[in-house]
């Protein structure tokens, strides 16, 4: 009998021992850190986590280290009040900036040095803080936030590929070509100072900045040590999708959306940089002008420039009371140009329309058109509709505008004559975009210039084309 008892309590105790070693007791679908959660997402010194919206930051930019512990708390107890994240202040700035001046944010991963090949590179803390950063401005109230893989795809649709990101400055122009009005990017890298006392900090520098003209929005440098580097450099050993620069796949990018593109961007440009002179205000966009230095186009800019000097000199003749209105200048003739006569003025450029008709269903004249269009349309849409885009009705005074622009072609960029001005007033224009492709060295630039038509003062925008498209764009322009 005394057998038995000491059998039966020997029993009990390994039964004991056996069911405190089985691990804890999960409830439905809860996840168990070690099993069903990598142990890197979750603390490893007493109780402490990893930094959200809700943790306090300290003066130092640290994290309070007493961390709340709910070990013996009840249910009833009082609920804690939430607290500061440690970018709080950035994301206060940059809420403020956004609401005050609404437009898209472009959120790009933090980078960090590579200490073998110099190459910048993202890991899982610079992802992490794009990601933290879009959460935070989306609880406060900001709205059009481009981060993530949408990020991605807004950049590849910008006919660029992640392999053309390689440092900080190309956050700007990467920006601008996805339309972004800020973005905010910055680095996070660990600074070792000695290795076996593990003396070390984590630098991040995170920025926001406007991307018409590069104003810093918001600005966080901080050297962060103890429990806040700890807690933030876990993030370096997650897994991260993000691979840029000579790791990112190699992307092609195509002709046609590069010159989409480039309008696009120049359109936002002059809207950002001059929306104050074209709101409100009636503007004409002519047709882009695509001059080749041969062939065709060649004759027909020099028969134009032949033409607006002979109707020009007609005209100043009706000012003084010998002819009475362009109507009948006209029907004036004979006319001779470039060693060719014609019965009458309009004779002379039914032929030009002729011929130009044929040349403008080229590639080069679809383009031209093309390209006009979607110049007029972004600087509308980005004015919010409060612009409006002027087009000439008078089929006369269309061509008239028609062969002018080409004697411009024949002149320099922006060229537009007095008596020009004074056609597009009586039109009801008030202000004048025009644009050219022309060649610059071995590539092209296109140039838009917007002009004030009541004080002819100019505005001019470059966007220089790689001399990899150089080719596609001979083939179209016949150069």
């Amino acid at each position: 009998m005394v057998v038995s008892k000491k059998l039966t309590g020997l029993v009990m105790v390994l039964t004991a021992s056996v069911w405190s070693c089985s691990g804890p007791e999960r409830a439905p679908h809860q996840p168990i850190t070690g099993v069903d959660r990598p142990y890197d997402s979750q603390p490893d010194d007493g109780g402490r986590r990893a930094p959200t919206g809700d943790d306090e930051e300290t003066d130092d930019g640290s994290l309070p280290s007493a961390m709340p512990d709910d070990r013996g708390s009840s249910s009833t107890s009082a609920p804690t009040q939430r607290s500061k994240h440690f970018l709080g202040e950035f994301i206060q700035e940059v809420a403020a900036a956004a609401l005050d001046m609404p437009g898209n944010i472009a959120v790009f991963p933090a980078m960090k040095r590579n200490s073998d090949t110099g190459d910048n590179e993202i890991d899982g803390l610079g992802d992490h803080l794009a990601e933290t950063t879009a959460t935070e401005l989306e609880l406060a109230g900001v709205s059009g936030l481009i981060h993530g893989s949408q990020l991605v795809n807004d950049i590849k649709a910008s006919n660029r590929g992640l392999d053309s990101w390689c440092g900080l400055d190309d956050v700007y122009w990467l920006a601008e070509r996805i339309g972004a009005r800020y973005a905010i990017f910055g680095t996070a890298n660990r600074k070792t100072f000695d290795r076996l006392a593990r003396d070390e900090t984590l630098e991040v520098v995170w920025q926001c900045i406007r991307v018409d003209d590069r104003f810093r929005v918001a600005l966080y440098r901080k050297e962060l040590t103890g429990d806040l580097a700890q807690q933030l450099y876990r993030y370096t050993r997650t897994d991260t999708s993000w691979a840029i620069c000579q790791d990112a796949p190699t992307f092609e990018p195509g002709l046609d959306p590069e010159l989409r593109i480039a309008m696009r961007v120049l359109g936002q440009r002059l809207a950002a940089e001059h929306g104050a002179k074209l709101a409100g205000h009636r503007v004409q966009v002519d047709p882009m002008s695509i001059p080749s230095l041969q062939g065709e186009r060649a004759q027909l800019q020099a028969w134009a420039l032949a033409f607006q000097r002979a109707f020009d000199q007609a005209e100043r003749r009706a000012d003084d009371g010998s002819i009475l209105d362009r109507d009948a200048i006209w029907e004036q003739g004979p006319v001779s140009l470039m060693g060719t006569e014609y019965e009458t003025f309009r004779a002379a450029a039914e032929q030009y329309e002729q011929k130009l008709s044929a040349l403008s269903g080229s590639k080069a004249g679809a383009l031209s058109k093309d390209l006009s269009n979607l110049l007029g349309a972004t600087i509308q849409r980005h004015l919010g509709g409060n612009v409006t885009l002027v087009s000439d009705d008078s089929e006369r005074d269309q061509l008239l505008q028609l062969i002018r622009a080409e004697a411009s072609a024949a002149q320099r960029d922006g060229a537009v004559d007095p008596s020009t001005i004074a056609d597009l007033r009586a039109s009801g224009a008030e202000m004048l975009v025009t644009s050219s492709l022309r060649p610059i060295a071995e590539s092209y630039q296109i140039t838009v210039v917007l002009t004030d038509l009541a004080t002819g003062a100019k505005s001019i925008e470059d966007f220089p084309l790689e001399a990899r498209f150089s080719p596609g764009l001979r083939a179209i322009l016949g150069a």
